[in-house]
């Protein structure tokens, strides 16, 4: 700044020609302060350079002029000495700037910029610029964050700017970020599996942060036949048999025939059908073994007749137990395959009644035969020879020719 109220020695007083005079400074009174018009100061004057006596007047010369504001003043004009004059510099080193406007009394001064703040590329010593701020990334949303931002590629110096570069973006939903953009680094981005083994599947969906992980399914209940690392799927569940009553229950129904993996559904077939054929029974069948979550039914033909004569069916052939045989009763009822009844389906008769008066018994009732009986009286061309009882028959001869008795 000026000084004020400032006098140059030797430049008031003296010889009052036009030159001292020229060198008195303009002052200017405010507020009871000096204020200097320092171009004059600096370019106007004079200086002894003889001195008066008794026979010749004090020879004065113009002083130097120290020209703002490319000089300063090295050495003030006095009353006997010239005013002494330097330039300013006009530039600066790199990485520095002048500390302020030229000034008369002192040179111009540089300094260095902040570092990491300021610099100056080059030596015209001009304030230093403010360090390029690299662009952090967007925080509004996570894929923003991911693809957005700068990094420091060249730290700043007093002479040159911060460098910056454009981050890597991680692409959702096929990358992720491995290591995240810092002021000196940049983001690193890892690629999404597209898939998993046979049998897993995807933990979740693709996250910005973390890699994608498989797990596997659950064995029993979920399965993944392929590796797209879609969700599991749930496993079949084989239809059991109807139980509403024992003909839907005798035919109905799946079974496991291949257990399930975490990479296979489970295999269901359809149970092997125990049937009655009514009302014929042809080929008739019983359950030996029911069907069960993994096992098939298994069926067993009805016995298609009863070994030997008298017997008779139980009843009619069954689906859950085999069909069985009886004995006819003996004297009452009786069956043989003479009768020519169908075998699947014959039960034993009633056997006739007791034989009429004039009727012998030839033939008593079994299990196996009826009863027989027989009319008390010979053919023609026979005699009786032996009349009957209730035990015997009767006896018949046959006639001779002639013979009295016939």
């Amino acid at each position: 700044s000026k000084p004020t109220g400032y006098v140059v020695p030797g430049a008031i007083g003296g010889f009052r020609d036009g030159a001292a005079e020229a060198a008195r400074p303009v002052w200017t009174d405010i507020e009871d302060q000096l204020v200097v018009d320092w171009t004059l100061y600096a370019s106007t004057g004079s200086f002894e350079t003889n001195r008066p006596n008794s026979t010749h007047n004090r020879v004065c010369q113009a002083s130097s002029v120290c020209r703002l504001p490319q000089q300063f003043i090295v050495q003030n004009l006095t009353a006997t000495s010239d005013r002494q004059c330097a330039s300013h510099p006009t530039q600066c080193l790199l990485g520095q700037e002048f500390t302020a406007d030229p000034v008369l009394f002192t040179s111009r001064v540089c300094r260095l910029c902040v570092q990491n703040a300021t610099y100056r590329s080059d030596q015209s010593g001009l304030p230093c610029l403010p360090v390029l701020t690299c662009v952090s990334p967007d925080a509004s949303s996570e894929s923003s964050f991911a693809s957005t931002g700068e990094y420091e590629s060249q730290a700043p110096t007093i002479s040159s700017n911060r460098q910056c570069r454009t981050s890597t973006p991680c692409a959702l939903p096929l990358e992720f970020v491995v290591t995240n953009l810092t002021a000196t680094t940049d983001r690193i981005c890892g690629s999404h599996r597209t898939n998993c083994p046979v049998g897993q599947e995807f933990v979740d969906n693709p996250d910005v942060n973390a890699a994608r992980q498989c797990r596997p399914c659950v064995l029993n209940s979920t399965y993944r036949p392929d590796s797209s690392g879609e969700p599991c799927i749930p496993v079949s569940t084989c239809t059991p048999a109807d139980t509403t009553n024992l003909t839907a229950y005798a035919t109905t129904g799946f079974y496991e025939s291949q257990a399930p993996t975490i990479s296979t559904d489970r295999q269901c077939t359809r149970s092997t059908p125990c049937t009655l054929n009514a009302p014929t029974y042809v080929g008739a069948q019983y359950i030996v073994a029911n069907i069960t979550s993994t096992t098939n039914r298994r069926c067993q033909q009805h016995p298609t007749s009863c070994s030997g004569c008298g017997l008779e069916w139980t009843g009619l052939p069954r689906l859950d137990t085999p069909r069985t045989c009886q004995n006819c009763v003996a004297g009452s009822t009786f069956w043989n395959r003479a009768l020519g009844d169908n075998e699947l389906l014959y039960t034993c008769r009633a056997v006739r009644p007791a034989c009429s008066p004039g009727e012998t018994e030839t033939q008593a009732p079994t299990r196996c035969q009826d009863r027989i009986c027989s009319e008390n009286r010979c053919n023609i061309g026979e005699f009786v020879v032996q009349e009957p009882t209730a035990t015997t028959p009767l006896v018949c001869g046959r006639c001779v020719v002639n013979n009295a008795t016939c």
